[in-house]
């Protein structure tokens, strides 16, 4: 079991020696604003990340941008930003930003921008190992 403790500020972290045994410990506190801590054999602290959207320029596409740098109208279906021919998958999203996802995040944005490719090459988005999704000409020739 996992248990999570979104929203916390961690305040220490650190280890104790009782009686020769060596424990971690972590204090924070919670959402609520209480003081709380944590004790046990080892720590994992996945405590986020910040996004490096807003270096891309993405505002000369009309992207607009909330207060933590994140497309205002990105799909969480698909990861498409408003109408653009423009996608954020796998550890980039901020829905699911989890790296293993992003090959089958990625299989909305093949199936949105590439259905011609696939109907002439028999191409699936799943059969490759990468992929760059790139905006689709606006007039696709048989």
């Amino acid at each position: 079991e996992l248990t999570m403790h979104l929203g916390s500020e961690i305040t220490d972290v650190g280890t104790t020696a009782d009686d020769g045994n060596k424990s971690a410990f972590i204090k924070y506190e919670d959402s609520a604003g209480e003081s709380q801590q944590w004790q046990g054999e080892y720590v994992l602290v996945a405590t986020g990340r910040r996004n490096n959207i807003k270096q891309l320029g993405v505002e000369n596409l009309g992207v607009e941008l909330d207060d933590k740098n994140r497309p205002k109208d990105l799909s969480k279906k698909t990861g498409q930003i408003g109408d653009l021919n423009v996608y954020i998958v796998g550890d980039a999203n901020a829905n699911i930003p989890l790296l293993h996802v992003a090959s089958v995040a990625c299989y909305p944005c093949e199936t949105a921008t590439m259905p011609c490719c696939r109907s002439r090459t028999g191409l699936r988005y799943m059969d490759l190992r990468w992929r760059s999704v790139t905006p689709m000409p606006s007039k696709m020739t048989r």
